[in-house]
């Protein structure tokens, strides 16, 4: 029962990237499957025990940078952009939260849809707790603009949240993601 749920939370993190993809980085994320399907290949039927082990710790360290890999990859590389926060605060008199952001998009390539997500993050009360809480997240919001950005264009995007439960004091960080 266990693995079926690991199964079916895998496949809901799989269509959630693929909702986010585009041709490019799927190509991407393909090349660099192939090439760890090329390393454990290679780690199973190499006959000295050496060159196995190399191998496949080269398939684990290969695989385990992926992630990492494809998001350096399409962030600094091929999708670039620079991002400035215009507003970003929660409002004094309401229960809500006013966000503005500033988007240039410096690639080559023209964006057709960029994410912005705000996270509230818990309160810390000490220096191990301010970085270690900015990992975990009490509640994300998200918005999806699916607009197009040509090469050097800038557009600003507005995002309001009614009924913001949190403290005016709450930490948050924003972070916007475009495609």
């Amino acid at each position: 029962m266990a693995s079926l749920a690991f199964i079916q939370a895998f496949l809901e993190s799989f269509k959630g990237f693929l909702s986010q993809a585009t041709l490019i980085s799927v190509l991407i994320a393909s090349v660099l499957i192939l090439f760890c399907a090329i390393l454990l290949l290679l780690a199973l039927l190499l006959r000295n025990r050496l060159a196995s082990y190399i191998t496949a710790a080269a398939f684990l360290g290969a695989f385990l940078s992926m992630p990492f890999v494809l998001n350096v990859l399409l962030t600094q590389t091929i999708y670039p952009i620079e991002t400035r926060i215009l507003h970003a605060n929660p409002l004094s008199y309401s229960n809500a939260f006013s966000l503005q952001v500033g988007v240039k998009n410096n690639s080559k390539f023209s964006l057709n849809k960029c994410v912005l997500r705000l996270e509230v993050l818990k309160n810390p009360h000490n220096f191990v707790e301010e970085h270690a809480f900015k990992l975990f997240v009490k509640k994300s919001y998200e918005k999806t603009f699916k607009e197009k950005i040509l090469p050097e264009e800038s557009k600003v995007f507005s995002f309001f949240i009614d009924n913001y439960p949190y403290l005016k004091t709450a930490p948050y960080q924003v972070s916007l993601f475009c495609l």
